[in-house]
C-alpha cells in the first residue's frame, strides 16, 4: 500500500502539512521494505510511531528532565523501586535533584556502562547513543545492530537516525525484526473481535515495556484503521 500525506495528517492530526509532505515518501518506502503492507499492519505501525515520536516531531530522546520526571521514568535508578526504604528514596531524590536539567550527566548516569545496551565503561556511550528514530534506538549495541541491518555507519554517526529517510527505515526495521507484523496478523486472524486490540496492546509492550501512553496510542490506532480501511 502507498501512504499519502493526506492520510498521514488524518491520523496524526496535529501534524503540519510540510512535515507530512517530508515524511510520507520515506514512511511509504520503509513500510514497503519491511512488509508493513496491509491496512492493519500499517495502522498499528503508524499509531505507535505517532505516539513514540510526537507525530514525528521528536526524533531524539530528551534528557532534559526535572527531578520528579527522572524518578517517574527510572524509579530503580533513583531509589524508588518497589520495596525501597525511606533512606533509599531520600538518596534517590538527592541524586535526581543533582542531575535535574543536565542532559549529558543524566544520560551517562542512567545509560553509561550498561552492558545490556552495549555501552562501554569509561566512555560517553551513554550520551552518544541516547534514543533516536521514530521508534527509539538506544545504546551502542543496538546502534551497531541497526547500522549493520540498514547498511549505515551509525557507530560513527549516530545522528543519521535523525534524518527522515534513515529514521523511517529504522522504525520499520524495528517493527519487522521484533515480529510485530506477525503480532498484528495473529490479532486479525482470531475469531474474537478484541483480537486486533489485544495485538495493539502486545505491540505496545514490545516497544514501551509497558502500556505508557495507552489512551493516545489507542486513539491514533482507531483513526488509522478508519483512514486506511
Amino acid at each position: 500500500m502507498t501512504l499519502t500525506a493526506a492520510q498521514l495528517r488524518a491520523i496524526m492530526v496535529h501534524m503540519p502539512a510540510e512535515r507530512a509532505e517530508l515524511w510520507t515518501p520515506h514512511l511509504s518506502a520503509a513500510m514497503q521494505e519491511f512488509s508493513i503492507t496491509t491496512p492493519p499492519r500499517a495502522a498499528a505501525f503508524l499509531a505507535q510511531v505517532a505516539h513514540e515520536s510526537g507525530e514525528l516531531s521528536r526524533l531524539v530522546e530528551s534528557m532534559n528532565y526535572s527531578a520528579d520526571r527522572m524518578i517517574a521514568v527510572w524509579p530503580s535508578r533513583f531509589g524508588h523501586q518497589r520495596g525501597a526504604t525511606e533512606a533509599q528514596r531520600a538518596e534517590g531524590r538527592r541524586r535526581a535533584a543533582s542531575l535535574a536539567h543536565k542532559p549529558t550527566e543524566l544520560a551517562l548516569y542512567v545509560y553509561g556502562s550498561r552492558a545490556d545496551l552495549g555501552n562501554r565503561p569509561g566512555t560517553f556511550d551513554g550520551w552518544d547513543f541516547i534514543g533516536r528514530s521514530p521508534i527509539a534506538v538506544t545504546g551502542r549495541g543496538n546502534y551497531a545492530a541497526v547500522g549493520k541491518a540498514l547498511g549505515l555507519p551509525l557507530l560513527e554517526n549516530p545522528r543519521l537516525l535523525e534524518i527522515p529517510q534513515h529514521g523511517a527505515r529504522s522504525a520499520g526495521y524495528f517493527w519487522q525484526s521484533h515480529g510485530l507484523n506477525k503480532v498484528v496478523d495473529a490479532g486479525e486472524a482470531v475469531a474474537d473481535p478484541n483480537g486486533p486490540l489485544e495485538a495493539l496492546r502486545a505491540s505496545t509492550r514490545v516497544i514501551n515495556g509497558g502500556l505508557i501512553g495507552w489512551p493516545e496510542r489507542l486513539a491514533y490506532w482507531q483513526r488509522a484503521r478508519t483512514v486506511l480501511a
